[in-house]
């Protein structure tokens, strides 16, 4: 299995000189961050079933027109892996185990997600891709969590399965709160979701800003109906690409749904 896009028409495969290879529609910055990523990533080491398995980035063939010629990336798909039944109870330990060492080690990779995750287990190497928002500096651990990480993280784990050491609530709790403006969101998804909840703009803390982001990781965790597992982030992705704000709609009614969770839509 290869490397996976919510964002249809992003990535294609082509061929150049007989050799697969996979060409991504993105900006010359992202092969900085690549190459910023790789030199992080180089002398790090992850033991996986007893074996010691490598960090490796794809390999740039050429830019142009916007678009990355890249290495075709081999192996399990770690999201794929976490959808399908006889793989997932392995791809859960995979999931906690990678989250927890990036995390151990400050490698804020701003875009971890299982889908950009490629295990190789006959070269002992965990390919990773993805790298538009590169790996974060200059931001606390908090901050990383809340706003990057940890949603993809607990997407496609059920709390009971989530060994990460800071908890749900932790994390979404800020060290200090202080009033922000809307200008100083650049979520689309958080601004459409405080449009929706009425919220008003003179009330606006980083607490609230936290707090949306919890209720989208709510929103977001799997749970299971007549022995299926559903992802709902899935559909969510594929309403955001759409509309965000029939993306805030669906979040507000999923809350509604379970309830007001531990009260914090009054929070809000």
């Amino acid at each position: 299995m290869q490397v996976i896009s919510m964002t249809i028409g992003k990535i294609r495969k082509e061929q150049i000189n007989g050799q697969e290879i996979i060409v991504k529609k993105s900006s010359f910055d992202e092969i900085r961050k690549i190459e910023e990523a790789r030199k992080i990533f180089k002398h790090h080491v992850i033991k996986l079933d007893g074996k010691d398995f490598t960090f490796h980035l794809p390999k740039i063939h050429d830019y142009k027109e916007n678009e990355i010629y890249m290495e075709l990336l081999t192996g399990d798909n770690l999201e794929i892996n976490l959808r399908t039944p006889q793989n997932r109870n392995h791809a859960v330990i995979v999931t906690n185990l990678l989250f927890q060492y990036l995390y151990d080690n400050n490698i804020y990779w701003g875009d971890f997600a299982p889908r950009n995750v490629i295990i190789n287990t006959d070269k002992q190497t965990i390919n990773l891709c993805d790298f538009e928002r590169g790996i974060q500096t200059n931001i606390t651990d908090k901050e990383f969590l809340q706003n990057y990480a940890y949603e993809e993280y607990a997407a496609f784990l059920f709390p009971r399965e989530r060994t990460f050491s800071k908890k749900l609530n932790d994390i979404f709790t800020v060290d200090k709160e202080h009033q922000i403006t809307i200008d100083d969101i650049h979520s689309n998804r958080i601004k459409s979701i405080i449009k929706e909840m009425n919220i008003p703009e003179n009330s606006l803390t980083n607490q609230t800003s936290a707090n949306i982001n919890k209720m989208i990781v709510i929103a977001e965790t799997p749970y299971n109906i007549n022995g299926q597992n559903i992802f709902p982030i899935i559909e969510l992705e594929n309403i955001k690409d759409n509309s965000y704000e029939l993306f805030a709609k669906k979040i507000c009614n999923i809350i509604k749904t379970k309830g007001s969770v531990n009260g914090y839509s009054r929070r809000l």
